[in-house]
């Protein structure tokens, strides 16, 4: 359904992008797996791809130890990204408003 309607769109882009971005604020609970499953159907569905941009604004609660059993997690579950970035590393016409 998504897919038929996103077709249908004037100057949709021909390989779609779309992005998961978790917080490494804790462990990837439920919420996580059914947005991830929405992300990546949707991905798949439209010939697009996968972003994951680990958002790790939140310096105070963020941790290395969260990102890695987050993204070990996915892989376990079967998701596998096309890309992956931190959003610390980002920069760009957003990064005024970056917080961190």
């Amino acid at each position: 359904m998504v897919a038929e309607r996103y077709r249908n769109v004037p100057g949709a882009a021909t390989q779609p992008v779309t992005r998961f971005a978790p917080s490494p604020t804790g462990d990837l609970h439920l919420g996580h797996v059914v947005h991830a499953l929405w992300v990546w159907g949707v991905a798949r569905e439209l010939d697009g791809r996968v972003i994951v941009r680990i958002e790790d604004h939140d310096q105070t609660r963020s941790t290395r130890a969260s990102e890695q059993r987050i993204l070990s997690d996915m892989e376990w579950l079967g998701f596998h990204p096309d890309a992956e970035s931190l959003q610390s590393l980002q920069s760009g016409s957003l990064s005024p408003w970056r917080q961190g």
